[in-house]
């Protein structure tokens, strides 16, 4: 069966022109090559700021299950991202809601039902209830889910390349992800110092615990840690582990964390050459730092 996206608009090129509420600004921004449709909070009011696409009339697919696919990034606090099918009754269904995390990408997947009579589709864009905050979404695909099961059981497509990376998959569906910054512990490598904008500062030294920065003073521009240098090669993101085992994951633009004011202790590091594997490592509930030899999940 031949696969088939029925989102008039996957790429966010401005095909579709998107809804946005009351205290919300709608756009298209290009980021790393891709394009986005982007909500911004202008004013936050009582409903949850919101920009969506919306399919209607001969757009609604047909009644069925469908898997929906989707880039989806939050900037100034978390976003979400949710889905929606009018019923005959003329209600609303929740098809999906996914939580954004600050600062991070995230890759969207989850089946949907569309009932008999569904009388719109909507695939909607959050940003947090913050003046200023963003949450943009791209590649968008709505496919069939019998299409997408036999897809996704059939291995690779010639007709869809991938950029070769180092990761392996093995029987049983084993993957091996490699570290590409050796060591990974932050107390054998040299200090790195955050960058700081005029108001603030910031030390760094290593202890027997790992890298120990401290940042003072306050800025609306804050504090950000590039990545470890020298940079492996094909490095695509960070990922650092704090001492309470927490993560702090590079953005989108330039890999770079933001650090907050205080004493923040990170003990490991790990470098990944596709940003996408940070998502699965995460939807699967993994670690997301590890030694540097391929790990195997």
């Amino acid at each position: 069966m031949r696969r088939r996206n029925i989102f008039p608009d996957p790429e966010c090129a401005g095909m579709m022109h998107p809804y946005a509420n009351d205290g919300t600004r709608s756009d298209f921004v290009k980021n790393e090559g891709m394009m986005w449709m982007r909500a911004t909070t202008t004013a936050v009011g009582t409903q949850q700021n919101h920009a969506q696409y919306s399919l209607t009339a001969d757009r609604v697919p047909a009644e069925g299950t469908y898997h929906v696919r989707l880039l989806a990034h939050a900037e100034g606090g978390d976003g979400m991202a949710r889905c929606y099918v009018r019923q005959p009754d003329s209600t609303y269904l929740i098809c999906y809601t996914v939580n954004i995390p600050d600062g991070q990408t995230i890759v969207v997947e989850r089946a949907i039902g569309v009932p008999a009579g569904c009388g719109e589709l909507i695939v909607r864009i959050c940003p947090a209830a913050v003046v200023g905050a963003t949450a943009m979404m791209s590649r968008i695909s709505i496919e069939a889910a019998d299409t997408y099961e036999i897809a996704s059981g059939g291995g690779f497509r010639a007709s869809s390349p991938r950029r070769p990376r180092h990761t392996d998959l093995k029987a049983g569906g084993r993957v091996r992800i490699r570290n590409l910054y050796n060591p990974p512990t932050m107390k054998d490598r040299a200090p790195i110092v955050p960058w700081t904008p005029a108001g603030m500062t910031a030390s760094a030294k290593t202890t027997d615990e790992g890298l120990e920065i401290t940042v003072t003073g306050e800025s609306e521009r804050g504090c950000w840690l590039n990545p470890q240098k020298p940079q492996p090669y094909g490095l695509a993101n960070v990922v650092w582990q704090k001492k309470d085992g927490s993560y702090l994951i590079g953005i989108i633009k330039n890999m770079t964390v933001q650090m907050p004011v205080g004493v923040t202790v990170l003990t490991r590091l790990c470098g990944f050459d596709d940003r996408s594997l940070v998502t699965l490592l995460q939807n699967a509930g993994l670690p997301l730092v590890f030694a540097a030899s391929d790990h195997p999940y």
